[in-house]
Parts: C-alpha cells; sequence; structure tokens
C-alpha cells in the first residue's frame, strides 16, 4: 500500500512538470491562435500557467517529497530536458542542410526575377506585419484588402465581426517585427501558383478588452511584452507576393514537416532534393 501512494505522488509530481514545462499562452492578433490563417475567434487568449492544487495538497508540489528523493526527480528532470536539447539539435541540423538548397534556389530564381530576390521578400513580409497588424488594431482592415488573398482576408474579417457583435476588440500594443527566415518554397508551375513559407519572429502587448460599459481587460495583460513566431504563407500571384494563410508553431509539426510536405507535393518528391 505504502509503494503504491509513493509511486502516485511521483506519477502526479512528473506529470504537473509536464504540464509546466511547455506552457505558453495563446494571443488573439490577427491571424493568431485559430490556426487554418483566422485569428483565434472570440478571443484567442487562453493561458496554461495557471495552476492550482486541491485543498488536502494531493495535486500540489511537495518540496519536501521532492528533495527527499532528489536524485530521482534530478535524473527525469535532465532526460526530459536533454532529450528535448536532442531533438532540436537534430532538427536545427536538418534545417541548416535544408536552408542551403533552399538558399541556392532563392538565387536561381531571382537571376530571372527580381520578385524572388530574398531581400525583396523579406520586406514584403515585414511590410505586411506592420500593416495588417496595425489595421487589426484599429478595426480597419479594408486597408490591408490588397495585401491578402480573398479568403484569408474574408476569414480575418469574420473573426473582427465576432469580436465585434460580443462588445470584444483586440488591442494590440509595442508591435515589432524581429525578423524572418524562408523555410520552404515553391516556384510555380501552369498548374498551380509559386509560394514561400516563412518562419516570422516578433514581439507585443496582445489583450482583449470589453468595449460596452467601462473599458477593462478581460482577457490578457496589457503590461507584458511577449516574443513568440508564426509560420506565414505567401503566394506569387502576376508579380505580386500575397498573404494566404498564417499557421501557429503547434500546426506545424517538429521539423517544419508540415511546410516541406507541401513544398515536396508541389515539385513532386523526385524534385524535392533540387530544393
Amino acid at each position: 500500500m505504502r509503494d503504491k501512494k509513493f509511486l502516485r505522488r511521483i506519477i502526479e509530481i512528473l506529470f504537473i512538470l509536464l504540464l509546466i514545462v511547455p506552457s505558453q499562452p495563446i494571443y488573439a492578433r490577427a491571424g493568431g491562435g485559430g490556426g487554418g490563417g483566422g485569428g483565434g475567434a472570440g478571443g484567442g487568449y487562453a493561458s496554461s500557467s495557471e495552476s492550482g492544487g486541491g485543498k488536502d495538497g494531493a495535486s500540489a508540489f511537495d518540496f519536501k517529497f521532492i528533495m527527499k528523493h532528489k536524485l530521482l526527480f534530478g535524473s527525469v528532470a535532465f532526460l526530459l530536458l536533454s532529450g528535448g536539447g536532442v531533438l532540436m539539435f537534430v532538427e536545427m541540423d536538418r534545417y541548416s542542410k535544408v536552408v542551403k538548397r533552399k538558399s541556392n534556389k532563392l538565387k536561381e530564381l531571382a537571376l530571372k526575377d527580381p520578385y524572388w530576390n530574398i531581400n525583396y521578400i523579406k520586406s514584403v513580409v515585414e511590410d505586411t506585419f506592420y500593416s495588417i497588424q496595425y489595421a487589426w488594431n484599429d478595426d480597419e482592415y479594408e486597408r490591408v484588402e490588397s495585401l491578402l488573398t480573398t479568403s484569408l482576408y474574408n476569414k480575418h474579417l469574420k473573426v473582427l465581426e465576432e469580436l465585434k457583435s460580443e462588445n470584444k476588440k483586440n488591442v494590440l500594443e509595442d508591435i515589432q517585427f524581429n525578423g524572418c527566415r524562408i523555410i520552404s518554397l515553391f516556384e510555380g508551375d501552369e498548374k498551380q501558383w509559386g509560394f514561400i513559407w516563412v518562419e516570422v519572429n516578433f514581439s507585443m502587448r496582445d489583450y482583449i478588452v470589453n468595449t460596452k460599459g467601462k473599458r477593462r481587460i478581460i482577457e490578457g495583460n496589457d503590461n507584458y511584452s511577449r516574443s513568440d513566431f508564426e509560420y506565414w504563407k505567401f503566394v506569387y500571384i502576376e508579380n505580386t507576393w500575397l498573404l494566404s494563410n498564417i499557421l501557429q508553431k503547434n500546426e506545424v509539426g517538429s521539423g517544419y514537416k508540415k511546410l516541406y510536405i507541401e513544398a515536396e507535393n508541389a515539385y513532386g518528391s523526385s524534385n524535392m532534393k533540387k530544393v
């Protein structure tokens, strides 16, 4: 009986550790929190960093218990952290090899078409990022209709309309673009438009306020500016790059799997090695 109780306490504490390590809040910015290119409808802010134990303390941290068995917990913590480090190293090594091929492909495309120049693409990404965030914050999204595909523009409009119908407003402040990098690309052919997937890094304060009665924050924190990143897809249509989709990191998969597969399917598996 004592052994069962001991095992149960270990499992409970390890479970809590697993919840705490990856916890990250999700925001409702333009394109954020909802996936598939839309926003987090009805307010996408949700923090998983809060936790509470039962009154009897059964689910709370028992630090005396942890210290008593610190060798066991230390070993488990090391395995968890080092395992994550190994996975990150493998993914970054894979990325460095793929990015070299993409860099060569971009240089080749830029010689034929200046709109594929990497510096030009990065300037488009930055301009689009600032434009849509400010338009979202100002409730004047029609200003950026020409920067997005029709389907994504309509998705974002729907989110803004839902927020308004619930007497809510998503406020974005201290908006900072912190760079981007191209993850995968397809140059296009007679069957489909060319496209790029870009990792966009940024920081901002992102929270929800009510618009009916006295203004107050109902979700998020106006004192907290958070760094984050998303994956943006741009399609190349008639010498113009248009934003067509936004994915969150949990939607992409380990090692940018989803983004690589899309490019692979576009090129055909036999030609993917060239990209």
